[in-house]
């Protein structure tokens, strides 16, 4: 079985080739400021990013979301004391109940 996968994979390998590709720079990148200087790459921009983005809604729906997260928590909760609210832990007093039913 060994022989006849290292033959296979032979075959394939002769078949396989790689296209040709252009060289690929790697821009000389060292700080935040770098990156700003450089500006959109191809955008035909004028080399500055433009105001930050406003953040204030992406904010509030996060605040949102971990409210909305909060509360299926409290449920989740309140659900499982419910259900366990009769429940004894694990110790010797317990174990001997068992023990004697």
């Amino acid at each position: 079985m060994e022989n006849y996968a290292d033959r296979l994979h032979d075959d394939i390998e002769g078949q396989l080739t790689l296209p040709d590709f252009a060289p690929v720079s790697r821009p000389a990148v060292t700080s935040q400021g770098s990156v700003r200087a450089r500006g959109p790459s191809g955008g035909g921009g004028s080399g500055s990013l433009g105001a930050a983005p406003d953040t204030a809604r992406i904010s509030e729906e996060v605040r949102a979301a971990q409210a909305r997260g909060r509360g299926r928590i409290g449920q989740s909760r309140g659900n499982l004391d419910a259900v366990t609210r009769g429940a004894k832990g694990a110790s010797e007093e317990a174990a001997d109940e068992v023990k004697e039913w």
